[in-house]
């Protein structure tokens, strides 16, 4: 009796223990997953949390509750904000500038790279811009999300990596200038955001606080149709001018009365922007974005010579690497600085 009982009591037991697991792998499936991401630490951080990992699995549950609450402490302590600042990411002959201010994430172009056939242009290294430099540098700061992606115009140097950072989730909406949103160049970017959920903006429709966009009237180039980007920050005001030209530089100039202490010089340094409206401001700091051995010889050596008469100190990602300016502390620092610090 008891043998006939037994194998029946213990394939009802098997049915329901099989039937909960499939249940489970189901919820959880359904689950969107959850990226932890922490920003880079101390070393002493990580020999801590290993510490902490392996006391997880102590076999006396005060020490393994004591361990659970020292791990959400170290999570929480990754989760810190970052102190507000300006990063100009090396993404070679391109623009792609992150922005941390007031708790809020705001990328300033993608980067991106022109889709060269000819045998001694054709790219050594199959990995996106996004993969190699983008997304590390995001991680690396314990950012998981951008609150602002704006464009400042239709070139791909500029607009290159949009469509696969919204594919990531990563942009929680654009901002573009929509004069210019009929370009075919922005055609297929606008359809991938709309399959993605992700809202378009009008410059002119968006407030971000302590940050003001402004553009210029339609010039004769795409470039001039550029956002540029005015952040006042505690002690630091920073001016990015996108790829404009000279004239619209001027125009733009004049909307704005505050101090600017530091600027991005328009289209990678190139001699058609950098003119006397803005040389003649008070910024004493000048970075330049451009690719190493680049095919149009940015930053051109007009724009340096005239940054030098003007006593403009330089930053340039050829040499330099990725530029840092700290908004709140006046301070600056590059990749390359960081790299001789750690020797």
């Amino acid at each position: 009796m008891l043998f006939n009982f037994t194998p029946e009591i213990l394939d009802v037991i098997t049915h329901y223990a099989f039937l909960l697991h499939d249940i489970c792998v189901e919820i959880f499936l359904s689950l969107h997953a959850l990226p932890l991401v922490i920003k880079s630490q101390h070393i002493i951080y990580y020999v801590i949390m290993i510490g902490v990992i392996y006391y997880l699995f102590h076999q006396k549950p005060r020490i393994q509750v004591i361990a659970i609450c020292l791990c959400s402490v170290l999570i929480l302590i990754g989760r810190i904000q970052n102190e507000d600042a300006l990063h100009v990411l090396d993404v070679g002959q391109g623009d792609c500038i992150v922005i941390e201010y007031n708790g809020r994430v705001v990328m300033v172009d993608t980067g991106g790279k022109f889709d060269f056939n000819e045998g001694w242009e054709k790219r050594k290294d199959a990995r996106s811009i996004s993969e190699k430099i983008i997304i590390p540098f995001l991680y690396h700061k314990g950012i998981t999300q951008i609150d602002d992606l704006i464009l400042t115009h239709p070139d791909l140097d500029h607009i290159g990596e949009a469509e696969q950072l919204i594919k990531l989730k990563l942009a929680k909406r654009i901002i573009m200038n929509k004069t210019a949103a009929s370009i075919p160049k922005y055609a297929s970017l606008q359809t991938i955001a709309h399959q993605y959920n992700v809202p378009i903006f009008d410059e002119s429709e968006v407030k971000i606080a302590g940050i003001d966009l402004i553009t210029a009237s339609e010039g004769d180039d795409i470039n001039d149709e550029s956002i540029v980007t005015f952040i006042r920050g505690e002690k630091v005001n920073a001016l990015l001018t996108g790829d404009l030209s000279k004239a619209q530089e001027e125009e733009v100039l004049a909307h704005i009365s505050s101090r600017i202490d530091v600027v991005k010089i328009g289209h990678h340094g190139s001699d058609t922007s950098t003119g006397d409206a803005l040389l003649k401001r008070e910024f004493k700091t000048a970075m330049i974005s451009a690719g190493r051995n680049n095919r149009y010889g940015h930053p051109h050596e007009e724009t340096i010579k005239r940054l030098i008469e003007y006593n403009k100190q330089i930053y340039n990602t050829q040499s330099d690497g990725r530029i840092t300016v700290k908004l709140d502390q006046s301070e600056i620092s590059t990749m390359r600085k960081e790299l001789k610090d750690n020797k």
